[in-house]
């Protein structure tokens, strides 16, 4: 008598397909370990690819906002710090000053290494080295993309003129990288009620580090403005990256 077809374990079938399907990782799973096989097949390249997108976007806004200068449309740019600092007073001083000394390098290393150090602590390595590879590669991609921009400080009458380039805004950047992964580092050590209360104040934190460049003369609007557009897609990219190599992870496991 001829047996019944087997139609061998449809459930283990099922299986397979969700661990082949396209999922988001959570917090918790982005944060998670990544092999060095995954980190080179995975990562990296996507690193580089986002690394290439984020220079060429950044090239393109630097010339527009060189192309611009001396034209009408540029009297917002130029006009931005004289409007802000009309406001200016001792308190509102003391503010973007200090707000201004929180988005520099130093204060953003420190911060991320005493989170990474604390998470490693915790027995979350993956978490400890996502915040260095954030950090330390966003501030190096800023130095990088000024040097090839080359655009020049403003130079106004109350503002200190810095030797190096303008755009994009490097506080600017580093700030919403840095703070935006420190609140994530939050959502993954305390939960969501707690991450979502610290991206709010990473992200009004960094919207005042922008203005206080603005205000202090250090960049036109628009260097401010690149920063921030620069900074975002550097933690679209990380999320890329690492979202990716955890799904590659979780397809080796179910096989």
């Amino acid at each position: 008598m001829p047996s019944a077809p087997d139609h061998a374990h449809p459930a283990a079938d099922d299986h397979t397909r969700r661990a082949d399907a396209p999922t988001v990782p959570s917090p918790g799973q982005l944060a998670a370990p990544v092999d060095a096989e995954t980190a080179a097949e995975v990562v990296l390249p996507r690193l580089a690819v986002g690394v290439g997108v984020i220079v060429v976007l950044v090239l393109v806004l630097g010339a527009l906002a060189q192309l611009v200068q001396g034209q009408e449309v540029n009297a917002l740019d130029t006009g931005a710090s004289p409007y802000i600092h009309a406001f200016a007073s001792p308190i509102l001083d003391a503010l973007m000053n200090g707000a201004s000394t929180l988005g520099s390098v130093p204060v953003l290393l420190g911060l991320t290494a005493i989170t990474a150090a604390y998470a490693a602590w915790r027995r979350r390595p993956g978490l400890a080295g996502l915040l260095v590879v954030a950090a330390a590669g966003g501030i190096l991609l800023n130095e990088a993309l000024k040097a090839l921009v080359h655009r020049p400080r403003p130079r106004l009458e109350w503002a200190a003129v810095y030797p190096d380039w303008s755009f994009p805004s490097g506080h600017t950047m580093d700030s919403v990288v840095v703070l935006v992964m420190l609140a994530f580092a939050v959502w993954v050590l305390f939960g969501r009620r707690p991450g979502l209360v610290a991206t709010a104040v990473a992200l009004g934190l960094a919207v005042l580090i922008g203005l206080s460049r603005i205000y202090l003369g250090a960049h036109y609007l628009t260097d401010v403005i690149g920063g921030a557009v620069a900074g975002a897609i550097w933690l679209l990219v990380l999320m890329w990256a690492f979202g990716a190599a955890q799904q590659r992870q979780t397809r080796r496991r179910a096989r």
